[in-house]
């Protein structure tokens, strides 16, 4: 019967093909269905881990490392968690918020970036905050010879305990 065998028990009729009643092949089916079902569970749970989570600097000495390393890095995604998001606009800016995040896009973010990125020397490290003028924060880096360069990244606030850059030094 094309090697599918029919058999009644009772009031149920149970199709199978004869290689899938054979216990040993019935057993390595399950077996690789639950290695596939971790398999899957592990991949989502990497992917969660992976995640890059937003970056949250308690002080302004923080929030310059961390433009530093996104600048050093050239890491977009990184460098756009800096900067207050639209509910923080909503909240800081009230009704300029719209305006503003229009005027911060992603490309003038990209290109702040990459105009950060292009001052950094080669073997830079960073060396803490710069002079404080306001809102601005400025960093000072050490390149491979010692020498000091002071670097403006762009204005800040401070929301709740939390540092973010609001628009980048180089759109002033």
């Amino acid at each position: 019967m094309c090697g599918i065998n029919k058999r009644e028990k009772g009031t149920q009729m149970l199709i199978l093909p004869d290689w899938l009643r054979e216990q040993n092949t019935a057993l390595l089916i399950v077996v690789l269905l639950l290695i596939l079902w971790l398999w899957l569970l592990v991949r989502r749970r990497e992917e969660e881990a992976t995640t890059p989570s937003r970056p949250s600097p308690m002080s302004a000495d923080e929030l310059g490392r961390f433009v530093f390393m996104a600048a050093r890095s050239r890491d977009l995604s990184r460098y756009r968690g800096l900067f207050i998001n639209g509910s923080e606009a909503r909240d800081i800016l009230k009704e300029l918020a719209g305006s503003y995040l229009e005027h911060r896009s992603y490309t003038v973010l990209k290109d702040s970036l990459a105009v950060l990125s292009e001052q950094l020397p080669d073997k830079a490290v960073y060396d803490g905050l710069g002079e404080q003028k306001g809102r601005m924060l400025t960093i000072r880096i050490r390149d491979a010879s010692g020498a000091s360069q002071i670097l403006k990244i762009g204005t800040v606030t401070q929301i709740g305990s939390i540092w973010r850059l609001l628009e980048p030094a180089s759109v002033r």
